[in-house]
């Protein structure tokens, strides 16, 4: 049997495994000293700065058409600004692992809702996928059985943090077409940068009002992480890492994102799993994958 080598490609997205996995855990800390809206408002200026910076290094043609600017608008509001302010205000009010299982249901979600953009719709396996990883993430939420999905004290944060799975998911079913259309790199920095126009009214007051002076080395180290490496160092190596190895075999990569997030939570903050919370993230993981494996079929044969 013929085994395809590691390359750069997949080098690339190892990085991007563990920058966003630890990005997690990392930004609950940063919550100890920062409220959620200062930690949106000092990240995402900088951010978008930084693609902006790159778009112009790295392509030849950055521009788009101003009728697809407005659809770029309309995405940027849910997929951007509305996901990162219920993400971050949600892991304020739940833990990290939970936060990032929650998170990984967006790539189950996003073929639900790419017929109504174009998309085919998911065969059988796919709709398989689909139930076993909400039957897995049930049994994670419900910390194996032993109590109701609303009787959590973190049930505030998960159901935000879904909300915002949700938001990901509709920007990622809906970006199809402006994807082929651009290219990942000049789209997702237009959304960034839109994203970051809506946020920036918001957050920029709260976040120019943070006591600077009493932020920790731990949490300036926090910070710089969340806007650099979480930020444009994990987007850019995604894009490269994509572009070297093809969308269908990154679904592996996407599900030890939040494997990496559960393993980081439980040595920077504490925060364990039960064995049988385990195993209900390792079967919710695996629907993912499924589902994601008949999406992947469906780009192959393209």
């Amino acid at each position: 049997m013929h085994r395809r080598k590691l390359g750069l490609g997949d080098l690339l997205l190892v990085v991007v495994v563990i920058v966003w996995g630890i990005n997690v855990p990392l930004t609950k800390i940063l919550l100890n000293q920062l409220t959620p809206v200062q930690i949106i408002g000092l990240r995402w200026p900088p951010f978008a700065l930084s693609l902006i910076v790159v778009l112009l290094l790295t392509q030849r043609e950055w521009r788009i058409r101003r009728r697809d600017l407005w659809w770029l608008v309309l995405l940027a509001v849910p997929g951007v600004a509305a996901n990162q302010f219920l993400w971050v205000i949600g892991l304020d009010s739940t833990l990290p692992s939970r936060s990032s299982l929650i998170f990984s249901s967006a790539a189950v979600v996003a073929p639900l809702l790419a017929p109504l953009f174009g998309g085919a719709p998911l065969r059988r396996i796919g709709w398989t996928g689909v139930g076993i990883a909400l039957f897995g993430l049930y049994i994670v939420l419900s910390k194996g059985f032993s109590e109701g999905l609303l009787n959590s004290p973190t049930s505030r944060g998960d159901f935000l943090t879904f909300c915002s799975a949700l938001c990901v998911a509709l920007f990622t079913a809906a970006s199809r077409p402006f994807i082929r259309r651009y290219g990942s790199v000049t789209f997702t920095t237009y959304a960034i940068v839109l994203g970051a126009v809506f946020i920036a009214p918001i957050a920029a007051r709260s976040a120019l009002r943070a006591d600077f002076a009493s932020l920790s080395l731990v949490s300036w180290l926090c910070l710089g992480h969340t806007i650099f490496l979480g930020g444009t160092v994990g987007f850019l190596c995604w894009f490269a890492g994509v572009h070297r190895i093809g969308p269908a075999r990154t679904a592996v990569y996407q599900c030890l994102i939040p494997v990496m997030a559960v393993a980081a939570s439980a040595v920077l903050v504490n925060d364990r799993l039960s064995v049988t919370q385990l195993l209900g993230a390792a079967i919710a993981l695996g629907g993912v994958l499924l589902a994601r494996t008949d999406v992947g079929a469906e780009s192959n044969n393209k």
